[in-house]
């Protein structure tokens, strides 16, 4: 079976302890089988929200600085007016008279 080296005092002990309890080293067994996984989960959640913060502050909001246009209340008085502030696009902005509805810029 095992050489006399392989049987120390604590071996034997232990092997006397799983054979004399064996209900409790049961529940001993599948207690630590099931507390790993949850350390290991509470790690990787840690982690996730950090790899979440990276993504969304580094890659996707990448803008130093966010410009708002006001939004002019009335309509030019001049007939001559090329689009009402509403319909205006950004590349035909007025901005001189507020004509655009709004624009961002990320500097």
């Amino acid at each position: 079976m095992l050489s006399a080296k392989a049987l120390t005092p604590r071996r034997v002990l232990a092997i006397r302890n799983f054979a004399g309890r064996p209900l409790r080293s049961t529940f001993t067994i599948v207690g630590i089988a099931l507390a790993v996984p949850m350390v290991v989960l509470g790690l990787f959640w840690r982690d996730a929200i950090d790899q979440m913060i990276e993504v969304q502050f580094n890659l996707v909001e990448r803008g130093n600085a966010v410009v708002t246009f006001p939004v002019r209340s009335t309509a030019p008085s001049s007939a001559t007016s090329r689009a009402s502030p509403a319909s205006s696009s950004p590349k035909d902005c007025d901005l001189s008279r507020f004509a655009c509805a709004r624009g961002i810029a990320a500097i």
